[in-house]
């Protein structure tokens, strides 16, 4: 209930293979256990945080600390507890 907002990692796994461009209009079909997981998680953030702040990120890149990246910039700026847009 003391929730201000979250971010959640997903994967872009959540809409499995598409013969189509993929968009936030896309329907979620995941074709493996990881996509569902994740498929599952961001199901429950769309049902418990109604009323909260949230965003969801599928990265199509590899997770890693390369500060170029925006998830790699996310992750250092989290792990100082360094505020970031």
């Amino acid at each position: 209930q003391n929730i201000k907002s979250v971010i959640f990692i997903s994967s872009i796994s959540v809409f499995g293979l598409q013969d189509q461009i993929i968009t936030e209009q896309s329907i979620r079909k995941p074709d493996n256990y990881y996509g569902f997981s994740k498929k599952i998680c961001e199901d429950i953030i769309y049902e418990t945080l109604k009323d909260k702040r949230y965003i969801i990120l599928r990265p199509t890149n590899i997770f890693s600390e390369d500060r170029s990246t925006m998830i790699g910039n996310l992750l250092h700026k989290l792990v100082l507890s360094e505020p970031f847009e």
